[in-house]
């Protein structure tokens, strides 16, 4: 069954794949090594459809399955690739989202949901000015919104960057000027 799963994925039939890997995965008893080439095929056939969350679930399953395996198998070299791509896409994704919450943003500037989110995507991504920037103008519009949710999000950063750095005290005398005015 899994040489058949295996011909499947590798003809880019991965419904027909996944079908016969869940079939497999509920009815079979199999050692490790056998569980990670289960997984991991299954992981390359829901990449192969786009589901990238059952994709990172079946890598997950893979690495646990068998770590030894991981590292030597050709078949865990496929996977260790596609992660990478993964993480890509997944950065494409946010740039995409980003741009399009800064369009949003054009048209409804006071929307601080939007504001919110895209300090959240800056903050994940590195961009700490930037996060604290869009967070800053929502504490200015609503100094306590939705439970100082963006207070949460700047102190989170300022965590991550150190009491020292001129971002954070930058940021502090801007929300003291911003809270206390």
């Amino acid at each position: 069954m899994l040489a058949e799963a295996q011909a499947l994925t590798d003809a880019k039939e991965n419904r027909k794949a996944l079908d016969l890997l869940e079939k497999i995965l509920k009815t079979m008893h199999y050692p490790k090594a056998l569980s990670f080439e289960v997984h991991a095929r299954a992981a390359i056939a829901y990449k192969g459809i786009d589901d990238v969350e059952n994709c990172r679930l079946h890598i997950d399953s893979a690495r646990k399955a068998n770590l030894s395996v991981f590292k030597e198998n050709m078949l865990a070299r496929t996977l260790e690739a596609l992660e990478k791509e993964l993480e890509i896409t997944v950065d494409t994704w946010d740039a995409e989202k980003a741009e399009s919450l800064k369009e949003e943003l054009i048209q409804n500037p006071e929307d601080n949901e939007k504001h919110y989110e895209l300090a959240a995507m800056y903050a994940k991504h590195g961009e700490h000015k930037k996060a604290i920037n869009e967070c800053l103008d929502i504490i200015w519009r609503e100094k306590h919104w939705e439970n100082d949710k963006a207070l949460e999000l700047i102190v989170g950063v300022i965590g991550e960057l150190g009491k020292d750095s001129k971002l954070v005290v930058d940021t502090k005398r801007e929300l003291s000027r911003i809270l206390y005015s």
